[in-house]
């Protein structure tokens, strides 16, 4: 089974610790400039990008972004390239899911166990309107990360945590 968490940063989950998840996000020793997309945002100008549609939103306050890993189930034995690219699939969803927003996608492969990280403004880029990720939207999300990972030939999600 594949898992898909949102995390819950102990730091603080504000625009002022945005800077800080995107560098640990892009460590040089995890990833590399290959294995980074963005969907609606530059991999190269990530928090700029960010921060510019908060402040044009008056949204700099709160709640800053949305931290999401993927990690297939160990048996699925993904290659770093298949990684990447059920990747890219799910950050361009993340991307247009129930608004427009700027998402920032990362492969790992600094541990045995390859896993992608996602940074997702939750600020919509369009309405700047702020994302609420409730209980059922969640689960519409699972469902969507659910109906790639079939497409890949990944294993499912069978919780979500």
């Amino acid at each position: 089974m594949s898992i898909f968490s949102v995390e819950n940063d102990r730091t603080g989950n504000s625009t002022y610790t945005l800077f800080e998840k995107i560098l640990y996000v892009k460590k040089a020793y995890a990833t590399s400039y290959d294995l980074m997309y963005g969907a609606n945002v530059s991999i190269t100008n990530t928090f700029d990008e960010m921060m510019m549609v908060k402040e044009n939103a008056g949204q700099e306050e709160g709640k800053g972004y949305f931290h999401y890993v993927l990690s297939p189930e160990e048996a699925d034995d993904c290659s770093v390239a298949q990684m990447y690219a059920v990747g890219c699939k799910v950050a361009e969803m993340i991307g247009c899911f129930e608004g427009h927003y700027q998402v920032l996608m990362t492969v790992h492969r600094d541990t045995p166990h390859i896993h992608a990280h996602f940074i997702a403004n939750n600020i919509d880029d369009m309405t700047g309107l702020r994302m609420n990720l409730n209980r059922s939207r969640l689960m519409m999300l699972k469902q969507r990360v659910n109906e790639i990972l079939q497409q890949e030939g990944v294993s499912l999600i069978r919780g979500f945590s």
